[in-house]
């Protein structure tokens, strides 16, 4: 209280994106990076393997399935564990799925790989959209997760 009996007010400083760039972007654009250099090559592997058109094609879109299907149990996880365990684990294993299907034996193993591989990109953008809302206040939410979408792409 000052003399006068008024509480002073504190000024805060006003929140920027860019104290959250590089915990929150940087991360993601790495992820998207891999995922991005990946993607092309997955066909040529299933078809080197032995995969028909079809079947490569398949292999590819086993990505899209695997985040489809596991996005509300990621949503469990994530509750469950933290957003920080959980993009880290998620990166963990898509780092080892990744591994697996890039020395696959089989059309199969490269199918489970790339199948478990769409799971943990679900894990991994679930749990970074998780920290985004916790790190940044309202007011700056929309931007701040249209940006990380972009960042995603």
């Amino acid at each position: 209280m000052t003399p006068a009996g008024r509480a002073e007010a504190v000024e805060e400083a006003p929140f920027r994106l860019r104290s959250v760039a590089v915990a929150a972007y940087g991360p993601t654009i790495f992820e998207g990076l891999g995922y991005g250099a990946a993607i092309p090559v997955v066909p040529l592997l299933a078809r080197q393997l032995g995969a028909s058109v079809g079947g490569a094609a398949f292999v590819v879109g086993l990505l899209g399935i695997g985040q489809l299907v596991t996005s509300l149990p990621a949503g469990s996880l994530i509750g469950t564990y933290g957003e920080r365990r959980a993009m880290i684990v998620a990166s963990g294993a898509g780092a080892l799925a990744a591994a697996v299907a890039g020395w696959a034996p089989t059309v199969g193993v490269l199918a489970a790989a790339t199948l478990l591989t769409g799971m943990t990109w679900s894990v991994f953008l679930l749990a970074r959209q998780g920290f985004m809302i916790d790190a940044v206040p309202p007011d700056m939410r929309a931007r701040a997760l249209s940006t990380l979408g972009g960042a995603h792409r």
